[in-house]
Formats: C-alpha cells, sequence, structure tokens
C-alpha cells in the first residue's frame, strides 16, 4: 500500500504544489509546515489543485493545523499575562521555520508592545521568515541564523527573552542530550520568570500521522514525550 502511495506522490502527485514543495524541501521541514498552516491548495492544472486540496485535507495535516491553533492560544495567554505583570514581552522561537504561527500572533496582539527573535539554521526559513513580516508590516522582528541545541548561543542571547517557544522539534529528535543542552540553554536565557511554549507528542504525532499515511518516513525518529518530561522544570 505505501509503495502505490509514494509512486503517485511521486508521479500524479507532483502537479500539487504541497507534494512537490514537500520533495524539494522536506516533508517535514519548516516551509512544508507552513504551507500546510496557510491552507490554500495550489498546483499545475485543475487536476493538481485538486490533488493538493486532497494533500492538505489528510488527516496528519489536519492534525498539525489543530496544533497551531493551540500553540497560538497557549502564546497568546503567555503574552497577555507577561504585558498585565507590567513587564517587557521578548518573544524566542529557536526553530521558527518561517515563523507564521510566532507572526500571526504578534500582528493580531498589535496593542501589546513586543519584540520577538526567530532564530533557524537553514538559511532559506530564516529568509522565507524575514519574508512574512515584511508581508504582515511587522518591524518589531528579528531574524537570524541559529542552533537551537547550542546551550552557549542560546544562553548568551540578549536582552533576554520573556516568552521562549520551541514548536514541533525536540519530539522529532530520539537522544536526549541534544534536547537537554537546549532545555538548558533556554534555562540560561529566559528571564526569571518567563515562560517556555513547546509542544510535545507521543509516537507518532500529527507530523507522523501525515507522514505515515503517505508512505514517507520523517527525517529523524520522534522523542517520546515521557523523554521531554524530564527536562521540565525541578
Amino acid at each position: 500500500m505505501f509503495s502505490l502511495t509514494r509512486f503517485g506522490m511521486k508521479t500524479l502527485g507532483r502537479l500539487s504544489r504541497g507534494i512537490q514543495l514537500g520533495w524539494e524541501a522536506g516533508f517535514d521541514s519548516g516551509r512544508t509546515l507552513d504551507y500546510v498552516y496557510e491552507n490554500k491548495p495550489q498546483g499545475f492544472t485543475p487536476l493538481g489543485r485538486a490533488v493538493d486540496r486532497a494533500y492538505l485535507n489528510s488527516i496528519g495535516w489536519r492534525g498539525i493545523r489543530v496544533r497551531k491553533i493551540n500553540l497560538q492560544k497557549v502564546l497568546r495567554d503567555a503574552i497577555q499575562q507577561t504585558h498585565k505583570e507590567g513587564r517587557p514581552v521578548r518573544l524566542l522561537d529557536i526553530a521558527s521555520g518561517p515563523g507564521r504561527y510566532v507572526l500571526e500572533i504578534i500582528r493580531e496582539q498589535s496593542q501589546i508592545p513586543m519584540s520577538a527573535l526567530l532564530r533557524d539554521y537553514k538559511p532559506e526559513n530564516v529568509e522565507a521568515a524575514r519574508r512574512l513580516a515584511e508581508e504582515l508590516g511587522l518591524k518589531n522582528v528579528t531574524m537570524m541564523l541559529g542552533d537551537a541545541f547550542d546551550h552557549g548561543s542560546l544562553a548568551a542571547i540578549k536582552p533576554k527573552p520573556t516568552i521562549a517557544i520551541v514548536s514541533g522539534l525536540y519530539e522529532l529528535f530520539p537522544a536526549n542530550q541534544p534536547v537537554s543542552d537546549s532545555l538548558r540553554g533556554l534555562a540560561d536565557a529566559v528571564e526569571p520568570g518567563g515562560y517556555l511554549v513547546y509542544t510535545k507528542s507521543g509516537s507518532p504525532g500529527p507530523l507522523g500521522t501525515a507522514l505515515d499515511s503517505f508512505g514517507l518516513p520523517a527525517k529523524s525518529s520522534l522523542l517520546p514525550s515521557e523523554n521531554m518530561d524530564q527536562f521540565g522544570p525541578e
């Protein structure tokens, strides 16, 4: 079954913009997830757009969009609470991809003064985030290259963020040490009393479900959610 699905993805599926992007950038890449978030079917010919619509409507990608909604709700609450406490709202996303979920909330909450630093290890994601921020008319956002697992570079971030965000990252990496390094870097980076907003999922999770449904493996294994919990606040 999976071999037949993969064959379809590599042939007829290439008429779909989303599937073509997946083959180019990776089906678990930030660019693919941003395309799924945007949820606007595109393709070559009407047939390609129909294939793209079906692709975007798959159960896994629907789950990814629900995750985005939930993430934005938690982030919105953290922003409002930080502002209510009279503290500056400084956002840090350590693996933002194009950063749509963060940038949309910044625009939505424009009545609250805030700044944001979006980091990613891929130059194309940094550039995509920069373009999206310009499209949304945001001037208070900085984008830069950065390693989400580098304790030293995270700990050195100034000014200290009051809200840190890690979305769809830790659950993709099976090794505990990089996750531990990243979280300890964030513990040193975030202002005391600040917030950490992060996603976790048991296997396979929304992304794993999406990739499995297409017969496509993720580039990394999934880290069980109980492994992540051991690095929580002590």
